[in-house]
């Protein structure tokens, strides 16, 4: 690690808490002496969107080793020009921080939180320098009980969960390590020589016992896939609870995640998983799957990407759609949840594929690389224009697994192309390219190419059907039984008619928030924004759509909006509701039990 020699140091303090602004102090050792730039990432490596970090740096000055002020000017939106100064030279600035995401930072009274994306200025032509930095406790009764959770490698005197110094060999390994400060709770364990903490911050009557049960047996799996090969010895889960929310993002020896309070088991709960529980189990197991496959085995452009403008890559696909697949699946192998819960979980997954008429006009490779605009940046009518990459691109990770197992009977699996994949671009530093998966594929003497070739660049149809009835699996399909039906699940009731929109409830009002096209909301002429009234002559409340949909013996039906304030009477079609729920059955236990056990 660095040396207390580091000639960047930062400092970084919590004082103002309640107007939400981090207090940073900067001392270059050695400035350029034609002048010192310095900049901010636009963007954090994981979130493939431009999120211009720097507009929320309020104030910034600097003086040199006498006190004497330094000018600086503005270059561009996210750097600044020093004037040459000899000797060190401090920087003095404040960030705004109330973004309670995993993406950026946050303060207030409860809880300090930040990615060094959002907060440390980067010294241009010496990002390779070791730097060292300094959190600050504060004398605040709130911070009476703030413990300091994070990743980073801390100095010799001190200690661990402790206010003090940090170091890191770079700028990139510094940014790449948040840090939580909070009164928090913690469970800590150990897995194959690895240390992990997991840290909540706004939690109840947390089931610690529990947690730590269904995570070490995920991160147990996770090591022994990759052979128990992870060049770290301590990794953090630091999660942001709150009344409703769900994310993550994978730093190289820790994970910043947020959910809902209700999704974590509760002290003496039922030994029950909910459904939110589970949805939080996998994406634990989501994040930490990208320690090796995202953090270390990287598309090319992104092994030194430049954080002041899109790093555009094809293969977001692999990245993002393989771990969407042992996310889930590796709840059943690490035996987290049954069988029967894992196919709910698929058929969820199918469903979504099904709905999303977008993958008719966006092949997987586009979605990769549009993702900055479009896939991060949804409108109304994302769900007609766009495929998702992490949704589709699971699909294509179960269809070959599927398909190498079959050619193998059952030898090999996509385990065999992750493991490649480790040794081969993971362990050597070397980024991959857009054909990576067809190249270790024949290497394995596995025939992929045409499948490949369709699954990434056509928007035609996978054999997902097909190759699971080979696994032992059959793919059902049927109409939803209401509105939230997510699929997974065969039920014995169902909706009679469709009506083919989106919406959300707006006070005592229902609100269009998105319309799929050809369907019947769609040929009335609904748009986002329109708030409905009256199905024929009825009113529509927040729970009587449906059934009011279903009680209807026309062909058409006479529907009232309000849109921008005015009265519109638009004529809804009565068409049949679509089987568009999907849920699987098992044909042939011995092949399924296979695939959910290796």
């Amino acid at each position: 690690m660095t040396q207390k020699s580091a000639p960047i140091h930062y400092v970084i303090d919590h004082e103002s808490m309640h107007e939400h602004i981090f207090s940073l102090k900067l001392i270059i050792e050695s400035p350029n002496p034609q002048g010192q730039l310095l900049t901010l990432p636009a963007w954090i490596p994981g979130s493939y969107m431009i999120r211009d970090f720097a507009k929320h740096i309020v104030s910034l000055r600097a003086e040199d080793q006498h006190g004497h002020s330094v000018s600086v000017h503005k270059t561009d939106k996210q750097s600044w020009q020093f004037s040459p100064c000899d000797g060190p030279v401090t920087i003095y600035y404040r960030v705004y921080a109330f973004d309670y995401s995993v993406r950026g930072s946050y303060l207030d009274q409860e809880l300090a939180f930040f990615n060094g994306t959002s907060v440390f200025l980067a010294v241009d032509g010496q990002t390779d320098q070791p730097v060292t930095l300094q959190i600050k406790g504060s004398n605040q009764s709130a911070c009476e009980h703030w413990r300091v959770a994070t990743s980073l490698h801390a100095s010799s005197n001190t200690g661990l969960y402790e206010y003090g110094e940090y170091q890191a060999d770079n700028y990139q390994e510094l940014i790449d390590h948040p840090v939580l400060i909070a009164d928090f709770d913690l469970i800590s364990f150990n897995v194959n020589s690895v240390d992990f903490d997991m840290v909540f911050v706004g939690a109840q009557a947390l089931d610690k016992q529990r947690i730590e049960q269904d995570l070490s047996r995920i991160c147990a799996h996770h090591l022994d896939l990759f052979g128990n090969d992870l060049p770290i010895h301590r990794y953090v889960f630091m999660t942001l609870v709150c009344d409703a929310g769900f994310g993550g993002l994978e730093h190289r020896a820790s994970t910043a995640l947020i959910c809902g309070r209700n999704d974590l088991p509760a002290f003496a709960s039922s030994s029950e998983i909910t459904d939110g529980y589970r949805t939080f189990l996998s994406l634990c197991s989501h994040e930490f799957f990208h320690t090796w496959l995202v953090k270390r085995i990287r598309p090319a452009e992104h092994i030194d990407p430049q954080l002041c403008a899109e790093a555009y890559t094809r293969q977001l696909w692999i990245y993002e759609g393989f771990t969407s697949f042992y996310d889930d699946m590796t709840l059943p192998r690490s035996q987290v949840i049954d069988q029967t819960s894992y196919l709910e979980l698929l058929g969820q997954l199918l469903t979504r594929i099904h709905r999303n008429s977008g993958r008719q006009l966006q092949t997987v490779t586009e979605s990769s690389f549009d993702a900055w605009t479009r896939f991060y940046q949804q409108d109304e009518n994302a769900n007609n224009a766009i495929v998702s990459y992490y949704a589709k691109g699971a699909l294509i990770a179960i269809c070959l697994d599927l398909l190498i197992r079959q050619q193998t009977q059952q030898r090999q699996s996509l385990n065999h192309v992750i493991q490649r994949l480790w040794r081969q671009y993971g362990l050597t530093g070397i980024g991959t390219k857009e054909d990576v998966i067809e190249k270790i594929t024949a290497e394995m003497g596995i025939d992929c190419q045409h499948f490949l070739q369709q699954a990434l660049y056509s928007t035609e149809e996978l054999p997902i059907e097909s190759l699971l009835a080979n696994q032992g699996l059959k793919v059902c399909y049927q109409p939803r039984n209401n509105m939230q039906d997510k699929g997974g699940k065969k039920h014995t009731s169902a909706i009679k008619y469709q009506f083919g929109a989106n919406y959300c409830i707006d006070g005592n009002n229902l609100k269009i928030t998105s319309v799929n096209h050809h369907s019947p909301a769609s040929q009335a002429g609904l748009a986002k924004g329109d708030i409905l009234i009256a199905l024929n002559g009825w009113q529509i409340t927040t729970d009587n759509l449906q059934s009011l949909l279903d009680q209807q013996t026309g062909t058409q039906a006479e529907l009232l909006v309000f849109r921008r304030g005015k009265l519109l009477q638009l004529s809804l079609p009565i068409a049949d509701a679509q089987r568009d729920s999907i849920y699987l059955e098992i044909i042939d236990q011995s092949l399924f039990d296979k695939w959910t056990s290796i």
